[in-house]
């Protein structure tokens, strides 16, 4: 029988439950310290944070957040929209520039993380249900409905939801 995405979404969630602290939701912890530490604009440093992140790792997007913080200098893709959040002043020119879903939700979770309305679909969050490749407009659409329905039955936030799966899933694929 072939399970739906909805289905492995909260298997996975029930088999690794013993594992979701509030410590494994990393943006409340170390992702909002790291970044509010930093004294400069809280909403800039995350779109920054977030930028950096394309195809990049958690601990080497720290790395280059730091290196970021304390030059001034953006190391990673799309220096272009660097430069324009730099000058950016609002969220929504913010999340204009950044484009991308994922880059955008990212932005958004780690700014207000506790708003209901964002969910960071990444490669993590689309291997956990079985997506293998990149994801079309469409299935990340269709992705973020399920976690936002199994969120909900779980009543939790949806990126409470994908932080914790991702936590999880991710030190098992590591």
């Amino acid at each position: 029988m072939i399970m739906t995405k909805k289905n492995k979404l909260i298997k996975f969630f029930e088999e690794n439950k013993e594992q979701f602290t509030y410590d494994s939701i990393w943006w409340y912890s170390e992702m909002s310290t790291t970044i509010s530490n930093l004294g400069n604009d809280f909403m800039k440093d995350c779109a920054m944070f977030s930028l950096m992140s394309i195809n990049c790792s958690l601990e080497r997007n720290i790395i280059k957040f730091e290196e970021y913080a304390n030059t001034g200098k953006f190391k990673g893709l799309c220096p272009d929209k660097f430069d324009k959040l730099l000058i950016a002043e609002t969220e929504i020119e913010m999340w204009n520039i950044l484009g991308g879903r994922k880059i955008q939700n990212f932005f958004m979770n780690l700014y207000q993380p506790l708003n209901p309305n964002y969910v960071t679909i990444d490669r993590w969050s689309a291997r956990l249900v079985g997506h293998d490749k990149n994801l079309s407009s469409k299935q990340y659409n269709m992705l973020a409905q399920v976690y936002f329905n199994v969120a909900q039955e779980l009543n939790i936030l949806p990126n409470q939801l994908q932080a914790a799966t991702w936590v999880a899933y991710r030190n098992k694929m590591t």
